[in-house]
């Protein structure tokens, strides 16, 4: 496994453990950042990993699109995007 393949993996390990601490502790900023970190590793390693195969490259970029979206539908009734945090 590649360096690059590796650090891609690890930066979405932490967007998942910043997620999952987010919702535990129930705070909105560390929910955002690993909601930010996950799908900006995707996108990079879905862009940049040129050496690994195609369909993984299209899989991540897809994965990362779907976190997105996912997160900005969810927003609605979430208290993330609220003034409370701004």
């Amino acid at each position: 496994m590649s360096n690059r393949l590796q650090a891609v993996l690890l930066g979405v390990i932490l967007g998942i453990l910043l997620i999952i601490i987010g919702i535990g502790t129930e705070s909105d900023w560390v929910f955002l950042i690993g909601t930010l970190i996950m799908p900006i590793v995707l996108f990079w390693g879905g862009l940049f990993l040129q050496g690994e195969n195609l369909a993984m490259r299209i899989a991540m970029v897809a994965v990362a699109g779907a976190v997105v979206a996912a997160t900005i539908l969810s927003c609605g009734g979430s208290t993330i995007f609220s003034s409370s945090l701004w």
